[in-house]
């Protein structure tokens, strides 16, 4: 019989296939590490029934030996080995499985030991286990390294991020403990829970490293599901089966689980999982991804990409794929690299609980995120597929691939009899569920309409509150109407007080969440450091769920949970009150602590999750300002600035008057840089609306000009003169040098791309003279590389180029990189009708180089052109194909039009007309549709002229030529500048190979403004 005080290996077995192993095993036990006493049911005390003394015997256990036979890994219920082993991972205690039958699989996932072959008990075997038992369980060797260990597992924290950093602060919080309790036996308890200080919890949870993944049999899982009992999953039959058949083949690319919260969706990829990694599974796969849009992880292009690394079955190729992915490299060729790298592995991505990255309309809120998902799944050069679970479908990947995409639904809960096998699968022995009678499982099933959380809500209260008879908890449940908050409100009552504070902090908080963090909310009114061992507790009675190390609730039950915090509370002495708000002030304050340099996107999810919390708690001053900061650096200097959008929008009307200015007028340029001109355009207008209640005629004629940019980039040419003359009237009369700078340099372009360029120099000698006495280099910058384009329009091609130059010095001079991009392709546009190519070419690589680096989308777009364009005049048409595709995968209205068409040229002097003929009428009707034509903008009527000439010369339609002839006649009769006709000609030269000659001259002549 084992001593009161040993510490016992715990040995898990089937009773049917086991016990003659399990002999031998504790007899040699006793002398392969004698500091472990063996524990099996032999052992159970008389009178004491079987749950209770596997559940003392456990939580006395260094380590747990799961005997691996045919009986106790079979998928059966109940099967009470599985319960044991799924309850010593919930309790942080060492699992090491012994396969003492050869070609069996363990029915789950567990961390730390592998498997250990023990099927022929032979020496060496007998050998490996004692060393293992020595590294698990020996108390001397645990004395002697704990401090050692918890140093260095919390220094491999702070250097490690994600999953694997979650691990590391476990596993340090489970020594932490440890030590604890031996430095409580001689001293009193609470002399350690002081010490906690903001700077003890500053960037515990930083993150970046590579996904944990694990690899059984070939087949790859990368990153961890969240622990979610059941372990098994029941019924679903007709969904599995469609989810199966729907992975079978090439043909379906996106499968979306729709299904609300507790509906089993989780439940459903779990299985699908264990069935793919099964030897010789149908469908066969390679890997499987999962992602969980709640968790901490911001589900981003850059997360996805990653991930996708740690699905090669090379781990070292897969860790050089990452670190090889640039960080501000574009999603598209990196989405190049991974496709390439996989070479037609069959892998899986799995997006679960992914309604919270769409709006109420099912689209994706990161826009960015959405454009890279299409782009993933409508690829036809790998063999990737995505499965979405979620409340919706997310309309736009169903809208792209039509049949291509499914939906499964999960309607409803789970019937009988399997809610009845799931709710006896959740009793340890002791909850009086796995006996219920058909009666009372059947009531049960009514009144939780079988959904799986209910359920497992039912195996809890028995769980806090065993003496509460089944027939008792069946009564009191037919009163209510909410029977999911009648549960809960049964397990919080029989709580203590600290494990309440635990769940209304993670309620709080609203996402997962480790003890560190807990205990810094919990800080002035929980009299312990919050640990590991009490959350893993709070899991174990089902009232809170697990992500490897951090803990939440269901999205359901955390709104009913919110309502059980005070919303006031008097103020004790010295202290915060326990009030909801205090607490999401306090994790808002925990997340600042976690802020670090940004390098991508994924780094940001501390400062989001900062403005989220901030604004649930009313602060939305402060919510402000951190979006703002944010917004300034990284998110505008990488294009990204549309990610706060949402944040934006919902603080608009709880900001004051002062504050929404600002707002408005960062939001309308967010919107802009995603090309979304119409709500940009309402919210600017709207900004001027405020701004004529009040005297602030400096932001007046700002917000003017900023209304303009937007207009003139898309072609509404005379609406923007308009705002540009009335900013420049005020900035007159009230003395705003800048803003008149600006007003001016906006009516040059306009006048020049209308044509009248005399006027237009004339607008930049007098911005050039109000900026005389202005430092900002900027400005002068902008002023300079303006005044380069209106030459280039003139024929002036050396002063344009020395004008393009000029700026570029003062751009970097202004530490303005994307403005020095802009100069560098100006320059580079200029020499590649003067000088030729090679000039060009390598000036435009430079400035892709920029907006690769700023990830500015209207950047990458206009320099890949001109890329394109320089190997398409020194005849590299592949070469001019593939950075023009580049281009037009990315946004940006007449910048992407011009792709198209350049496109259409790279394709049809390779001669390949299909290609060609598609590019121009993309071309075409994105211009129809997107961009407004001003009928005195020659610059659009030349682009215009060409992607119709582009169709006439493909398709030889003689009336799409007339139409061209009639546009570029039109673009003459406005002007007749060198510079436009020049650039013309050059580019209808590429159609002479293979164009129609008589028609393609009737053309040209036009463009040139011949006469005949």
């Amino acid at each position: 019989m084992p001593q009161a005080d040993a510490l016992l290996a715990f040995i898990s077995y089937s009773r049917t296939d086991g016990p003659d192993f399990v002999y031998r095993l504790r007899t040699r036990l006793r002398s392969l590490a004698p500091h472990l006493t063996p524990w099996s049911d032999f052992d159970r005390l008389p009178g004491t029934t079987f749950p209770t003394a596997i559940s003392r015997a456990l939580r006395g256990s260094a380590v747990l030996l799961f005997v691996m036979t045919p009986e106790s890994v079979r998928d059966k219920n109940p099967n009470w080995c599985q319960k044991e082993a799924l309850r010593a991972y919930r309790w942080g205690i060492p699992i090491l499985p012994l396969q003492v039958v050869p070609r069996i699989e363990l029915p789950f996932d567990l961390e730390g030991e592998p498997p250990l072959p023990f099927t022929e008990e032979s020496d060496d075997e007998w050998e490996q286990l004692r060393e293992r038992l020595l590294r698990i369980g020996s108390p001397e060797f645990v004395a002697q390294q704990r401090a050692d260990r918890l140093h260095e597992t919390l220094a491999a924290a702070r250097m490690a991020t994600g999953p694997t950093r979650e691990r590391l602060i476990d596993l340090a919080d489970w020594h932490r403990i440890r030590q604890e309790e031996e430095q409580k036996r001689a001293r009193p308890a609470r002399e350690d829970d002081d010490d906690r200080s903001d700077e003890a919890f500053r960037h515990v949870e930083q993150r970046g490293q590579p996904a944990p993944r694990s690899v059984h049999e070939g087949f790859i899982s990368v990153n961890e599901m969240p622990i979610r009992a059941p372990v098994t999953f029941f019924d679903r039959d007709d969904q599995q089966r469609a989810l199966t058949t729907y992975l079978k083949g090439d043909v379906v690319r996106v499968i979306t689980v729709v299904g609300g919260d507790g509906d089993g969706k989780t439940g459903l990829l779990a299985a699908l999982r264990r069935v793919l990694r099964g030897r010789g599974a149908e469908p066969a796969a390679d890997a499987f991804l999962y992602l969980w849009a709640r968790g901490y992880r911001r589900v981003t292009p850059d997360v996805v990409l990653a991930d996708l690394c740690g699905a090669l079955p090379d781990e070292d190729a897969g860790d050089r794929l990452r670190h090889g992915l640039a960080a501000t490299e574009p999603w598209h060729s990196k989405l190049d690299r991974v496709v390439a790298a996989l070479n037609n592995l069959v892998v899986h991505v799995v997006i679960d609980d992914a309604h919270v990255l769409l709006d109420k309309d099912g689209e994706f809120i990161d826009r960015d995120l959405g454009a890279f998902l299409v782009a993933l799944v409508e690829r036809t050069d790998h063999r990737l597929r995505l499965i979405v679970a979620a409340a919706r479908k997310p309309v736009e990947l169903h809208q792209r691939l039509g049949e291509r995409a499914k939906v499964i639904p999960l309607s409803g809960g789970v019937p009988m009899p399997e809610a009845g096998w799931l709710l006896q699968s959740l009793d340890d022995g002791t909850l009086g569920l796995a006996h219920a009678g058909e009666r009372e499982l059947a009531w049960l099933h009514r009144i939780t309409k079988g959904f799986p959380r209910l359920l497992e809500l039912v195996a809890g209260v028995r769980q806090v509150d065993p003496d509460r008879g089944l027939l008792e908890l069946i009564t009191d449940l037919d009163e209510p109407d909410d029977v999911r908050a009648a549960l809960l409100a049964a397990i919080m009552v029989k709580l203590d007080r600290t494990e309440r504070l635990v769940v209304q902090a993670l309620a709080a908080l609203g996402r997962p969440a480790g003890p560190e963090a807990i205990s810094y909310l919990l800080h002035d009114f929980a009299p312990h450091l919050i640990t590991s061992a009490l959350l893993n507790r709070l899991c174990e009675r089902y009232v809170i769920h697990r992500d490897g190390g951090r803990y939440y609730l269901p999205v359901l039950d955390a709104e009913i949970i919110r309502g059980t915090v005070p919303p006031t509370a008097d103020r004790p002495e010295g202290r915060d009150p326990f009030t909801l708000r205090i607490l999401r002030l306090r994790g808002a304050r925990y997340l600042h602590l976690q802020w670090t340099r940004p390098h991508v996107m994924e780094d940001l999810w501390p400062q989001f999750s900062e403005i989220e919390l901030r604004i649930a708690a009313d602060d939305w001053q402060h919510a402000f300002e951190l979006i703002n900061r944010v917004d300034e650096e990284p998110l505008r200097r990488w294009g990204r600035s549309a990610t706060l959008n949402r944040w934006r929008l919902d603080l608009h009307d709880k900001l004051d008057a002062e504050a929404q200015r600002p707002n408005l007028s960062y939001l309308a340029a967010a919107l802009d840089q995603q090309d979304n001109v119409a709500e940009a355009e309402e919210q600017l207008r709207a900004l001027l609306g405020l701004l004529a209640e009040t005297t602030d005629v400096d932001n007046r004629a700002r917000t003017r000009n900023q209304l303009g940019g937007v207009l003139f980039r898309h072609g509404r040419l005379a609406a923007a003169r308009d705002l540009y003359a009335v900013a420049m009237r005020d900035s007159t009369r009230h003395g705003l040098r800048p803003e008149l700078a600006e007003a001016q340099m906006g009516l040059a372009l306009h006048q020049a791309r209308t044509g009248h360029h005399d006027e237009a120099l004339h607008y930049l000698d007098e911005a050039d003279e109000v900026l005389t006495s202005h430092p900002e280099p900027a400005l002068r910058a902008r002023l300079q590389l303006n005044r380069s384009w209106v030459l280039g329009q003139l024929g002036q091609s050396v002063s344009a180029i020395r004008l393009a130059r000029s700026a570029g010095e003062l751009a970097s001079e202004a530490d303005d990189q994307l403005l020095r991009g802009a100069c560098l392709n100006g320059e580079a546009t200029h020499r590649l009708y003067w000088e030729g190519s090679e000039p060009a070419l390598r000036l435009a690589l430079d400035a892709v180089g920029i907006g690769t680096t700023a990830n500015n989308t209207p950047l990458l777009t206009e320099a890949y052109v001109t890329v394109a364009l320089a190997h398409l005049f020194a005849g590299n048409e592949e070469l001019a194909i593939e950075a023009a595709t580049a281009a037009t995968g990315l946004r940006r209205t007449l910048a992407r039009l011009n792709a198209f068409a350049v496109l259409g040229l790279a394709a049809f002097a390779a001669g390949q007309v299909d290609k060609a003929t598609s590019s121009f009428s993309q071309a075409l009707a994105d211009c129809d549709s997107r961009f407004h034509q001003d009928e005195r903008d020659y610059s659009m009527l030349d682009s215009y002229g060409l992607m119709l000439s582009g169709l006439a010369l493909t398709t030889r339609d003689r009336d799409r030529g007339r139409a061209a002839i009639d546009t570029y006649r039109h673009a003459r009769g406005i002007t007749r500048a060198i510079g436009a006709m020049d650039r013309n000609q050059r580019l209808l030269r590429c159609f002479v190979r293979r164009g129609d000659a008589v028609l393609l001259e009737q053309i040209r002549a036009a463009a040139n403004a011949e006469t005949g």
